[in-house]
């Protein structure tokens, strides 16, 4: 490749000989500086040498080195000789040592470049290794070299010293150089190996490509406006990929001139790093957040004092999490010393796409967002003020820059490969020539990872990375393997480390490790902390679990205190999570001190205990005990201290809102009682007794023993009149909130609007023709000659009603067939029609599940099913959208307390236009004997082949789901609901459910519309497929102008979501300018932010209606 990385190199040093690139400072500062010319003569030496071992490309080859240039060559010789090179560490540690171990188990190199230094130090090991293993001698070897052997232990069982030995110190003007040549090299073969760090499970050796190099280094240059000038300092390890292709590729391609420190010298003075770029007028450095931190608290007066930093134009900010207090906090330390905020450059990047990945824009400051950390836990990107107490602060990791060539980002939902639109959490996925081919040797994981598709043949890297786009900018919120998942919440370990850090003064910063481990059947939290002293263990640890459970509403399960440096990190500083795991749970870390949120934790001697719960005699206090005690489940009343507090008694947030809604149906509806009030101030059980009893002088005493502890409030007259007023309830005024915002002119525009004729691709309003989208005619069979006919000929027959309910005398033969027509369809034994969609489900729920059961539902879940849920008594608990595995770890912890169990979900989801992973739900439901309802009012109809809904869709038996639900009134042009599934089931409904049984039947007009509809639906399939491509093509027009759409897929509903509410009515005013119908959905139908309006697409669409509509909507958005 006549423009390769090593081509370009080789070209440079031909041309240029004498330019420096490298200075390299020693452990005495003294300056040792190496040109393009000495470096090429001496990579060609080692070349030289290694085809002398082995003349077969593609071998690979150790490149061990200290800090220093010789690592520098001894990468070019291998690379010019065509072989795979290796960097790693120096075995200096039994960590380090251990690592080697792995990398050479898995790279099996045939050759080691190494100093003299380390070669003999290894050779004595192989001496002592052999020695140790004779009759006589091995006993005394053992006694006087057992420091030796357990340090390099690891190694012994390797093949490293049966490998062949290059030392650079043994390279002489003798070593002949002059006869090579350079080989022609090939683009896609593998440069060197990258052995990731290992923070979330063994390292793998990342397949780094001459073609991704040279594509990487070239969108460095572009991001970080890489000038003739410029001078990079770095102290960065070198056979880490951001010292290794940062800070020496980057500059052998670009000419970049450097100074090379030691990271042994910035560890023992990190102010050094600061000082070598004032000595130089560097204008470029680089390192993770921890080190602008270390900075930052290091700095003595007289240091900053000295420091002059005008120069320095580019610092980024990467490999680790980017702290927005790191950042503000050394900015604030060293303006003073010219430091310019615009300097900072905080990036992402991972070795599997070489390095780089995003950056800031030259041009700008960096980018920034406040979100609430609550929303966040549910994988929504929420805005708040920096006063809001849910506040969490994000730095942006760059821009998704269309300049850099074929350089893709997308955030994906991690369990169905969805795409999402911008402010959604989900998997980072990147496609870029920078993404490498895999990891070495590892071929169905390199698939797995480095193949993944979304539509069409671009193949993308699942980066592992949790984040989400907002404005053109990424933001990196964690990793998938580190997320810690407690009752259904997303929790971010770095989040909780930095709690931690922050809480107390003795906690080593950076030392610490937060995991979840499973404890009775649900996910615990722990946390290990080094600390710098050995005292006041109780007095850090209740200032850890105050300081967790403020920020993050959740107590952890154990704290662990450690002394420094127990805790294990990665060659680049990151945390080992996944191996301090392993070894907390083994019991392998020396402990200074164990905190464990158990029953322990809240007993007392005895005789304090029966005193205690003596002096607590009256009725309200008692209720509240036995309450407490009830919601803890693990704990004996008489264990109750009431001078604790909740966290110590091991309540966390969700413990706490069960206890509030517990205690507020057993006091007067005069108390107010929030979870808020609790979680903010943490009370003793005393009060908590004394804050309720406070409030009111009406409470009157309650009997424990009784099942419901009812206190009726006596409403004075003037109270009376007030509530009676419509106006003062808490409803109508968030009501009067959407009608002011609207306006009262827009009110009676936008809604209740008088819709002549039919409704299909077009409504007549006022006698003008709109292009209509708010409408769920989603087949056209509402205006359908043939239904209408059929409809006519029903009333007809038997009148237009039936005028009683079906069990006496109002069941008429077309609702039979209807029932038959729709369980043949939907392929169960038999189903139920009711009158209305959302009776269907109030009436249903409410019959077959009570006060003995539990009802698990998705957030978004409809309101229909939402009330049933309620009015049914059932325990009540809401997962995240669509997350199964969150619905998974609720179920674990709660099903086992409930007789019976529903999980409910939907089709398709009316608001988002989403579909959820079924077939996961179902898997879950089996495993926690549940029932599983699908309200498929949105799906019937509209997706699968023929229109079969979800069950065809997923390819489903009719018998995963015990109770399918859906509407009428859409795909089928009628008016009502129904339920179908197995007959025992659908026998009970009809002769028992209040919905059904005390309601007079369905119109025939209606069984007639709905019947009818079906049976064209079955003869007529390129209806639902032609409404699937009029929704793809809108979908897809939509997304071309960068217009969010949330996560909308596969479905004849996409929102557009604009967030501002304002905006949301003005878009809506202004499409009806242009004759096109939608309707705005503002608070309280949705969160305040996520305003939108939403496009219900239908088989009579026309191409040119489509294409037409996503213009305007572009146009005005704009």
């Amino acid at each position: 490749m006549s423009s390769g990385f090593i081509d370009t190199f080789y070209k440079i040093a031909y041309q240029h000989p004498q330019k420096s690139i490298f200075t390299y400072l020693d452990e005495e500062n003294a300056e040792n500086t190496i040109s393009y010319g000495q470096l090429d003569y001496k990579a060609r030496q080692i070349a030289t040498l290694l085809k002398l071992i082995s003349s077969v490309p593609g071998d690979t080859v150790l490149v061990m080195f200290p800090p220093g240039l010789d690592f520098i060559y001894s990468f070019l010789g291998c690379a010019y000789a065509q072989k795979v090179i290796v960097p790693v560490m120096p075995p200096v540690s039994v960590e380090a040592a251990n690592k080697l171990k792995l990398i050479i188990d898995n790279a099996k190199p045939i050759a080691c470049i190494t100093t003299k230094t380390i070669y003999e130090r290894l050779k004595k090991l192989k001496l002592v290794n052999s020695l140790v293993k004779k009759p006589i001698l091995g006993s005394l070897i053992t006694k006087f070299s057992s420091n030796l052997l357990n340090k390099f232990e690891p190694l012994m069982a390797t093949d490293l010293f049966s490998l062949h030995w290059l030392t650079t110190d043994s390279l002489s003007n003798s070593t002949s150089a002059d006869l090579f040549n350079l080989p022609t090299m090939n683009p896609q073969a593998p440069l060197f190996l990258q052995y990731t760090s290992g923070s979330t499970g063994n390292p793998k050796g990342v397949i780094v490509t001459h073609q991704s190099v040279l594509h990487n280094i070239q969108a460095i240059k572009y991001g970080l406006d890489i000038r003739e000038k410029d001078i990079l300092y770095s102290w960065l390890p070198q056979y880490h990929d951001m010292g290794l292709i940062g800070c020496i590729l980057t500059p052998l391609y670009t000419g970049l001139y450097t100074i090379i420190d030691s990271p042994f010298k910035f560890l023992t003075n990190p102010i050094s790093w600061l000082q070598g770029i004032n000595k130089y007028q560097c204008t470029i450095s680089a390192a993770p957040n921890f080190a602008y931190e270390l900075c930052a608290n290091k700095v003595t007066v007289d240091e900053k004092k000295a420091l002059d930093l005008r120069s320095w134009r580019v610092a980024v900010n990467s490999a680790e999490p980017i702290r927005a207090s790191t950042i503000k906090k050394f900015y604030d330390v060293f303006k003073e010393c010219g430091f310019k905020q615009e300097t900072f450059y905080p990036s992402y990047g991972l070795a599997e796409a070489t390095l780089f990945v995003t950056t800031k824009s030259v041009s700008s400051r960096f980018h920034s967002v406040i979100l609430d950390k609550y929303a966040l836990q549910l994988g929504e990107v929420k805005l708040v003020e920096p006063a809001d107490q849910s506040a969490q602060h994000f730095i942006s990791s760059g821009d998704i820059d269309s300049n850099i060539e074929s350089h893709h980002i997308v955030v994906v939902e991690p369990n169905n490969h969805i795409p999402l639109s911008e402010q959604k959490v989900g998997e980072i996925w990147i496609s870029s020539p920078s993404v490498n081919p895999g990891y070495w040797k590892q071929d169905q994981e390199s698939l797995n990872i480095f193949q993944a598709k979304l539509v069409g043949k671009k193949t993308y890297l699942k980066t592992g990375d949790l984040g989400f786009i907002k404005d053109g900018q990424l933001y990196i919120t964690g990793r998938i393997k580190d997320l810690i998942i407690i009752r259904g919440k997303n929790y971010y370990p770095q989040d909780i480390e930095y709690t931690v850090e922050q809480a107390d003064r003795n906690i080593r910063a950076g030392c610490i490790n937060a995991f979840a481990i499973e404890q009775n059947d649900h996910e615990a939290l722990v946390i290990l902390a080094e600390i710098k002293i050995k005292t006041k263990y109780q007095e850090i640890t209740k200032r850890i679990t105050e300081a967790v459970f403020k920020h993050h509403g959740i107590m952890p399960f154990s704290v662990v205190l450690l002394a420094p440096k127990v805790l294990k990190k990665t060659t680049s500083g990151k945390v080992r999570r996944k191996e301090m795991k392993k070894r907390y749970l083994a019991g392998e870390l020396p402990l200074l001190f164990t905190w464990q949120q158990d029953g322990s934790q809240t007993i007392t001697e005895p005789s304090q205990t029966n005193r205690l719960i003596s002096n607590v005699n009256d009725n309200l206090s008692l209720m509240v005990i036995k309450t407490i005690t009830d919601t803890l489940r693990s704990t004996e009343q008489q264990e109750v201290l009431i001078t604790k507090k909740l966290t110590e008694l091991g309540f966390d947030s969700l413990l706490m809102a069960e206890l509030i809604s517990s205690l507020k149906s057993q006091l007067p509806v005069s108390v107010e009682l929030s979870v808020q009030y609790i979680i903010e101030n943490n009370p003793t059980v005393k009060e908590l007794i004394n804050y309720i009893k406070n409030q009111s002088s009406e409470i009157v005493a309650l009997d424990t023993h009784q099942k419901s502890h009812q206190s009726r409030k006596v409403y004075t007259a003037s109270e009376q009149q007030h509530w009676m007023d419509i106006k003062n309830l808490p409803d109508y005024k968030k009501l009067k909130y959407s009608q002011d915002l609207l306006g009262e002119q827009n009110v009676s525009k936008l809604y209740f609007n008088s819709v002549k004729g039919i409704s299909d691709n077009l409504v007549d309003l006022e006698g003008e023709k709109y292009i209509n989208f708010s409408g769920y005619n989603y087949l056209g069979y509402a205006g359908d000659k043939r239904v209408i006919a059929k409809t006519n000929e029903a009333i007809n027959r038997y009148g237009t009603s039936v005028s009683a309910s079906r069990l006496i005398s109002g069941q008429k033969p077309i609702h039979c067939e209807l029932e038959e027509e729709l369980a043949a369809f939907i392929g169960t034994e038999d189903a139920v029609v009711f009158t209305a969609g959302h009776a269907t489900n109030v009436s249903v729920i409410t019959h077959l599940y009570n006060a003995e059961d539990i009802i698990f539902h998705d957030s978004l879940i409809h309101n229909s099913s939402l009330q049933g849920a309620i009015f049914s008594k059932a325990k009540r608990i809401s997962f995240p959208h669509n997350d199964f595995n969150a619905l998974e770890k609720l179920m674990k912890k709660e099903r086992h307390y409930y007789r019976r169990a529903l999980i409910l979900i939907e089709g398709v989801y009316s608001m988002d236009g989403d579909i959820p992973n079924v077939p996961e739900f179902i898997k879950i439901k089996n495993q926690n004997n549940a029932h599983l309802m699908i309200d498929e009012a949105h799906s019937i109809g509209t997706i699968g082949k023929t229109g079969r809904g979800i069950r065809e869709y997923f390819d489903l038996n009719a018998d995963d789901v015990e109770l399918w639900m859906g509407t009428l009134s859409k795909a089928f042009a009628s008016c009502g609901g129904y339920i179908a599934g197995k007959s025992s089931m659908i026998d009970y409904i009809k002769r028992s459910c209040g919905g059904f049984v005390f309601s007079a039947g369905m119109t025939p007009a209606n069984a007639a519309a709905a019947l009818t509809s079906i049976r064209l639906l079955k003869q007529e399939s390129f209806r639902p497929l032609k409404l699937q491509q009029c929704a793809a093509n809108l979908l897809m027009y939509l997304k071309q102008y960068k217009i969010n759409t949330g996560n909308s897929y596969n479905t004849p509903i996409i929102p557009i979501i604009v967030g501002d509410e304002n905006k949301a009515i003005d878009l809506c005013l202004k499409l009806r300018n242009h004759k096109i119908y939608t309707i705005p959905i503002i608070y309280p139908a949705v969160d305040k932010g996520q305003a939108r309006i939403r496009l219900f697409i239908n088989y009579m669409h026309t191409e040119e209606q489509i294409a037409y509509t996503a213009n305007i909507i572009h146009q005005n958005l704009n």
